[in-house]
């Protein structure tokens, strides 16, 4: 037996079990009508289950002044997607707080963030924030509102 049989053999691996594509081959992924392969990739990168949501947040600066009132379209545990019925520069970078209506179950909770791109769609400002800082409250909230999506 050859020495990577043996290393195979005491580790309890077999050689079927490790099917890893070379670097020439192309990895390809079943792409619907619906889904983009660039939406494919980029779900296959989050680590944190997301919700797909439509539900309205306000937006405050970091002295507590509203800025916007938003619609939350996605949401997961590290951060959020909102569109702005206004048009406001938001530069990335910018810290915002975010407070989230949680409903009849969860109580309302806010989020600190930053923003991670801001841009023009469908003549609306849709934004990306990752959470810069949660307490451990707000994460308990946070978690069973995206359940609750």
């Amino acid at each position: 037996m050859s020495d990577e049989k043996n290393i195979l053999k005491e580790k309890q691996i077999t050689d079927e079990q490790v099917d890893f594509p070379t670097e020439k081959e192309e990895i390809t992924h079943p792409v619907s009508s619906q889904v983009s392969a660039q939406q494919l990739e980029q779900d296959e990168k989050r680590k944190n289950k997301r919700a797909d949501i439509n539900t309205p947040v306000l937006v405050y600066d970091q002295t507590g002044q509203l800025l916007t009132k938003a619609k939350a379209t996605s949401v997961s545990e590290m951060g959020a997607g909102l569109t702005l019925d206004t048009k406001i520069d938001l530069q990335k970078g910018l810290e915002l707080n975010l407070e989230f209506n949680g409903g009849s179950s969860i109580p309302s909770f806010t989020l600190k963030a930053e923003v991670t791109d801001s841009r023009e769609e469908n003549g609306n400002t849709a934004v990306s924030l990752k959470f810069t800082q949660i307490s451990m409250l707000s994460q308990k909230h946070l978690r069973a509102y995206i359940e609750q999506h």
